[in-house]
């Protein structure tokens, strides 16, 4: 098992600039050996400090296949919701490079863990085995979707899970699990800022 590395950096821009290469190294490896790659996104502020850098970047876009790590159950086009951040980025992304971009479908009710499910396993096998996956953090220590005490966070047996009642509105979200969020080859949580300080030393120090 590879330990998990702690980096601390003073500006975003040396963070994205690490995370780029990581990413190359991956997703050349990823293409080389299967012709493809994967990427789950988060939202929050990860998505407007980190993914830009990304998207400038020259990496295999028209192999790769973008998902959401979680997202919120409201209507399409709700400001609340994940997938309207990422379209700033994402579809830019899917213009000019490329890239399939993997939507989760909240308003199939609980419908949307098989259908997900589905997607996650026809590009990464089953289990599905992500080849990145960018986190953020809470202040709480939450990442996706999966918050601490709540029972989707210990969900082992499956790739997706529904949160019914998370402790942020809105209550209702949809999540990878921690399994799929942790199998990746390679996986990055970002903590910004002195509020979420404690909850990342606690991560890597419980």
């Amino acid at each position: 098992m590879t330990l998990p590395e702690q980096v601390h950096m003073a500006d975003p821009a040396t963070l994205a600039a690490r995370l780029v290469a990581e990413v190359a190294l991956v997703s050349a490896a990823a293409v080389g050996s299967r012709g493809a790659w994967s990427l789950a996104i988060p939202g929050g502020s990860v998505v407007d400090v980190l993914l830009p850098a990304l998207a400038r970047a020259e990496l295999p876009w028209d192999r790769a296949h973008l998902f959401q790590c979680d997202e919120r159950v409201v209507p399409l086009g709700d400001a609340r919701s994940n997938w309207d951040a990422l379209q700033r980025l994402g579809r830019m992304m899917a213009r000019l490079h490329g890239a399939t971009l993997h939507r989760m479908p909240v308003e199939l009710g609980d419908d949307a863990v098989r259908a997900y499910t589905s997607r996650l396993e026809q590009v990464g096998g089953r289990p599905p085995a992500l080849d990145v996956v960018l986190l953020g953090m809470g202040e709480d220590g939450h990442v996706a979707s999966l918050f601490p005490g709540r029972a989707a966070l210990d969900v082992e047996d499956a790739a997706v899970v529904i949160e019914p009642d998370a402790p942020k509105a809105p209550p209702r979200r949809l999540s990878l699990t921690m399994p799929v969020l942790t199998g990746a080859s390679l996986t990055v949580v970002a903590a910004f800022g002195p509020g979420k300080a404690g909850a990342a030393r606690a991560a890597f120090d419980p």
